[in-house]
């Protein structure tokens, strides 16, 4: 019975600590990342922005973000991030939804969930969906060059 005590507040110390992982996700995604490579739907192609097209998404901490083409705003609206149902694991996933600004229409839906893998300052969202689907993004750093560090 000793024993029982510590190891349950071990155990409760350990699992508690994994809660906030979402918390520490936000704040690693706030900023802003410039679009490098996108794929979609059944045949998996991968397509690249051409040089005269910058794309940058801009995530902030107040939770609204923006959509830039080469400078001109394209779309901001507000974003959540939570976990849904992986659809290719059926396990929890960190996800990020947007809401379009004035659409009017239903929003934060799990359908619309966009998986969230941050590799240093690299950032893959991919739709939670079997027709699959993504975005890759480096971080921009201040000046507007992206970061080199990997």
């Amino acid at each position: 019975m000793k024993f029982l005590l510590p190891s349950g507040l071990l155990l409760l110390i350990i699992l508690s600590g994994g809660c906030k992982k979402d918390g520490s996700l936000n704040g690693r995604l706030y900023g802003d990342w410039k679009l490098t490579l996108y794929y979609g739907g059944i045949t998996g192609r991968i397509f690249r922005p051409g040089p005269d097209s910058v794309c940058i998404l801009s995530l902030q901490g107040d939770h609204d973000y923006k959509k830039t083409v080469n400078g001109n705003l394209s779309e901001a609206g507000t974003y959540n991030v939570g976990n849904v149902k992986n659809v290719y694991t059926n396990g929890p996933a960190s996800a990020i939804t947007f809401k379009v600004a004035d659409t009017g229409g239903p929003s934060y839906l799990p359908y619309f969930a966009q998986l969230i893998e941050l590799h240093q300052d690299t950032l893959y969202l991919s739709v939670n969906g079997v027709d699959g689907g993504g975005f890759e993004y480096i971080r921009v750093r201040g000046g507007g060059s992206p970061s080199n560090a990997d």
